[in-house]
């Protein structure tokens, strides 16, 4: 798994950022310090079109 790979997972558990109080339901962008549906989407096209391995 590569570390964006990773990092998705993390955010789609609610694991990620650490002590946020994120749900890990990227359409829920009422915490501010939670990723936005548009920052996981932008993520994880990064992810699946053009990360570095």
């Amino acid at each position: 798994m590569t570390k964006g790979e990773c990092a998705l997972t993390l955010i789609r558990a609610g694991i990620m950022p650490p002590n946020r109080g994120c749900t890990g339901d990227e359409t829920d962008d009422s915490n501010p310090q939670c990723l936005t549906e548009d920052e996981v989407l932008i993520l994880e096209a990064w992810v699946t079109d053009g990360q570095l391995e």
